[in-house]
């Protein structure tokens, strides 16, 4: 059926781990994008100077949340990398670009709309 010596064992949940991590991040990212989209939300749906703050809020939180998701990403797979475990397929580089990549699109989205 498989082999189930230890060496096997221990790969497996370190394969486990690592598709555990990635979709932590994607959670973290999908949240963070839905509450950017809120603040871009509110940004259109009720313009003036106090919506245009809270939006501001709303849009910096969720970026903060994709920042942080990507933070804790880069972390979790370097700790697993320096633990022996298989390498992680999606680099943290990777990561990184992507996270800077939204940001840029979130900002230029509230400024489009706002």
């Amino acid at each position: 059926m498989g082999d189930a010596s230890p060496d096997n064992a221990n790969a497996l949940a370190a394969i486990r781990t690592h598709l555990a991590n990635e979709r932590t991040f994607a959670a973290w990212v999908r949240t963070g994008l839905s509450v950017d989209a809120a603040g871009i939300g509110v940004a259109k749906a009720h313009p003036g100077e106090t919506t245009r703050w809270l939006a501001l809020a709303f849009i910096i939180l969720g970026s903060l949340m994709i920042v942080f998701g990507g933070a804790r990403f880069g972390k979790v797979a370097a700790d697993l990398k320096d633990a022996g475990s298989p390498p992680v397929y999606i680099t943290r580089h990777m990561v990184y670009g992507m996270v800077g990549l939204l940001a840029i699109l979130v900002v230029c989205t509230y400024l489009v709309v706002t």
